[in-house]
C-alpha cells in the first residue's frame, strides 16, 4: 500500500511539473489495469490488478520513448492432484514488478489517437507460498526475467486505453488497462 501511495505522489508531483515542460515534448501517464495470466502462468494464478508509471519524451508528434515501471499483482490458486486429492496445493498471491525501455509510434495525431508501443526489460517475480493439503508451507524463489512487452492502445484526450500482452519467461500474462496522462500527448 506504502508503494501505490508513492507512486501515485511522484505522478502528481511529475504531473505538476510536465504541464511546464509539455512544450519540450514530455509527459508522463499513470496506469491501472487488470491482468489475466496466459500460458502455464494461468494454471496457477488467477487474474491481478497493476498499477504503472510511464514517464516518455516525444521526440516528434509520431514517436516518443520512456520507461514503464510497473507494480502488478495476481491472485494464487488450487492445484488440484486428480489421482490423490489429499496431494492438493494451494499457492498463495504473487507479485511482478518490472522495469521496462519502450518506444511508441503513434499512427495518427488526431483527437482519437491509435499507437502500437513495443518495451524490453526485466520483469522480477514474487512467488507465493504454497501450501499442501498434508500441511507444511513451501517458499518459492523469487525469479527474474528478461522480456518484452508489445502493446497497442488509443489516445483520447488526457485518457489512454490499452490492452498489453507481456511474455518474459514462465511469466505471460495480458493488461487491459485505463491511463491518465500529463503533459504533451
Amino acid at each position: 500500500m506504502k508503494k501505490l501511495v508513492l507512486i501515485v505522489l511522484v505522478a502528481l508531483v511529475a504531473g505538476a511539473a510536465t504541464s511546464t515542460a509539455s512544450a519540450q515534448g514530455i509527459s508522463v501517464e499513470l496506469d491501472f489495469s487488470y491482468n489475466q495470466p496466459g500460458g502455464d502462468f494461468s494454471d496457477i494464478y488467477a487474474g491481478g490488478v497493476g498499477v504503472s508509471l510511464h514517464p516518455r519524451f516525444n521526440i516528434n508528434g509520431k514517436m516518443a520513448v520512456g520507461l514503464n515501471i510497473g507494480a502488478n499483482g495476481f491472485v494464487g490458486g488450487d492445484i488440484e492432484n486428480a489421482s490423490d486429492p489429499s496431494l492438493d496445493t494451494e499457492i498463495s498471491a504473487a507479485g511482478v514488478v518490472n522495469v521496462l525501455g519502450t518506444f511508441q509510434y503513434k499512427l495518427l495525431d488526431k483527437k482519437i489517437t491509435p499507437y502500437g508501443e513495443m518495451g524490453i526489460g526485466m520483469f522480477k517475480m514474487r512467488q507465493g507460498d504454497v501450501s499442501a493439503d498434508t500441511g507444511g508451507d513451501i517458499q518459492l524463489e523469487d525469479k527474474s526475467y528478461f522480456g518484452f512487452a508489445p502493446k497497442v492502445g488509443a489516445m483520447v484526450g488526457f485518457l489512454n486505453v490499452y490492452a498489453q500482452y507481456v511474455a518474459a519467461g514462465d511469466l505471460q500474462y495480458t493488461q487491459f488497462g485505463l491511463g491518465f496522462r500529463f503533459g504533451k500527448k
